[in-house]
């Protein structure tokens, strides 16, 4: 995950965030950032229960300091997962909370 999805990630969103932190830790890829779009910080999660990339998975994001409305579910339907697979249904999540990231439609 460390050497695989995070530095992915950051390239992705580097022109969509600012202060963008992500870390991995208890099965959690766990990312912070500051919005370009509207200046707003958010937290985001990914969870891997299982601990690895090819088991359960479920995504969150929240306004900073606030809890995560909703899991949802995440890649329900991937049946071979990658690390680029990750990065891309990461970017595609948080570019469709319209008010997160620039560039969504």
């Amino acid at each position: 995950m460390n050497e695989d999805i995070i530095p992915g990630l950051k390239e992705v969103l580097r022109d969509t965030t600012a202060d963008l932190e992500l870390e991995f830790e208890d099965n959690q890829l766990c990312g912070t950032f500051v919005s370009l779009r509207n200046n707003s910080a958010y937290n985001f999660w990914t969870f891997f229960p299982d601990g690895t990339l090819d088991g359960q998975r479920g995504f969150a994001i929240a306004a900073y300091g606030q809890p995560p409305s909703i899991v949802e579910p995440f890649m329900v339907d991937e049946k071979k997962i990658t690390p680029q697979l990750v990065i891309f249904w990461i970017s595609k999540r948080l570019r469709a909370q319209k008010s997160a990231l620039k560039g969504t439609n």
